[in-house]
């Protein structure tokens, strides 16, 4: 969960009782132990040092001990509190942490008072979204060279303690390089992990080809305008392109002769054309007609006056050259003199 309710106190007292436990401690080098924590609606009485509380002025529930540590003389205990279990929604104005004394037992070691700054913790299902607040406890430990505190097993995990270098890991595979099961960090594994992978891209030339093979998305463009030798088109561009061809081999197809075809204006045609016994296939301008498919067809070419009249020269089968009018439908033979 977010961590956006912490409260970091600065102003927290460490009550008499604890300053004689710390005399205690230092004189027989025992161990600080914390004990829990515990949040309540009250306040200091009117005139009261805070210094002097034995128990928090109106208890209301327990906190969980999420995590502590040691600054120099200074402990920070980090509390929390959810709305969990909890019935009716109350107002936080003052927390307490306890700790064990070995001739009384548990006492209350540090006090913090936020009466004046207060926080609220809705009851459970009572709103959206439930109320969480964490509390983070500084408190004079002096010279006790041992201080240890009774974490909640299911505290939420704060968020300077969810790093890759304070969680603990067990490395179950042997990366490290070592054996199996050894204990390291989050962060130690994830860097054994990187170091495997990178070592495994280099090495692995079967996989590095493999790879070379893949395009890489940001090298696929959706146009025909890119010069950049490394890019590749994408299925729909290949499919435009594909259409695009079709449209034009079409059009090139209905030039060659397959519908009709009009032309203004003057064309020219300039070819080498040799004179021998199949001279016809290489003059400037060829008809043929499929004659073994139509028997009445004849290689020829047309000609017409606009308005006035046409008449249409061609190849008979009789090897003759003819000509033949459209109005009166006359054929002429042209007469052949060999020459």
């Amino acid at each position: 969960m977010a961590n956006e309710h912490a409260i970091q106190a600065t102003g927290t007292f460490v009550v008499s009782k604890g300053f004689r436990l710390l005399t205690k401690l230092a004189a027989s080098q025992g161990s600080l132990q914390f004990t829990r924590a515990a949040v309540g609606t009250g306040k200091p009485p009117e005139g009261y040092s805070p210094e002097s509380m034995i128990g928090l002025n109106a208890y209301k529930i327990d906190a969980e001990i999420a995590d502590y540590g040691v600054q120099d003389d200074m402990a920070y205990i980090t509390v929390q509190v959810s709305s969990d279990n909890v019935t009716e929604g109350f107002l936080v104005t003052e927390v307490g942490v306890f700790a064990e004394d070995p001739d009384e037992g548990e006492i209350l070691y540090g006090y913090m008072d936020i009466s004046t700054d207060p926080t609220y913790i809705y009851a459970n299902g009572s709103t959206n979204r439930s109320k969480f607040a964490e509390f983070t406890l500084y408190v004079l430990v002096g010279s006790v060279s041992n201080v240890i505190a009774a974490v909640t097993p299911g505290s939420i995990i704060t968020r300077d303690t969810f790093t890759a270098a304070n969680l603990k890991a067990i490395d179950t595979h042997g990366i490290l390089g070592g054996e199996a099961g050894a204990e390291t960090t989050g962060q130690g594994l994830i860097d054994a992990l990187t170091n495997k992978l990178l070592t495994e891209f280099v090495t692995n030339t079967v996989l590095m080809e493999r790879l070379g093979t893949y395009v890489l998305k940001s090298k696929i463009v959706n146009d025909f305008l890119s010069t950049d030798e490394e890019t590749v088109l994408s299925g729909p561009m290949g499919k435009l392109l594909k259409e695009q061809l079709n449209v034009l081999n079409t059009n090139l197809s209905s030039k060659a002769g397959y519908g009709k075809n009009v032309y203004t204006g003057q064309q020219y045609v300039i070819t080498y054309a040799g004179i021998d016994d199949r001279a016809y296939l290489n003059m400037q301008f060829v008809s043929e007609a499929p004659w073994k498919e139509n028997n009445s067809t004849r290689a020829g070419y047309g000609f017409h006056n606009s308005g006035s009249n046409g008449g249409a020269l061609y190849l008979d089968t009789d090897g003759r050259l003819k000509f033949v009018t459209s109005d009166t439908h006359t054929v002429y033979a042209l007469d052949w003199h060999s020459l």
